[in-house]
């Protein structure tokens, strides 16, 4: 028997633990995802500003595109989050947001890889 199955047998009591039982699955799911696109964002974001002083090298270059995949991973856990939203409006909210991450990384790899290699 699925946990999720709802018949037409159950009362409403059953009914209603089985659709919370649903929606706290979902929540644990949905702020696991969140979570992770947060940390790999702040890490992204720490190792930016950690490599500073590195300005105008190769290594800077390098350090630049690793921070812009963690944010296009970070990215990817926002639109996987955005899966298990219940609220629709929050949740098309939170894929554009993903989607803009996983863009933006793309983006700025190419000019930063062009920058590198072309200069």
């Amino acid at each position: 028997v699925k946990m999720n199955y709802v018949s037409p047998l159950m009362n409403k009591k059953e009914k209603k633990a089985i659709a919370e039982q649903r929606s706290k699955e979902l929540n644990q799911k949905k702020t696991r995802s969140y979570g992770i696109g947060f940390v790999f964002s702040l890490i992204a974001v720490a190792v930016s500003f950690l490599y500073k002083p590195e300005v105008g090298t190769a290594l800077w270059s390098y350090t630049q595109i690793g921070c812009y995949a963690l944010m296009g991973v970070a990215g990817f856990f926002l639109k996987n989050g955005a899966k298990y939203e219940e609220n629709v409006k929050r949740a098309k909210t939170m894929d554009m947001i993903g989607l803009v991450f996983i863009v933006v990384c793309f983006g700025m790899i190419m000019a930063e890889a062009v920058a590198l290699f072309m200069a």
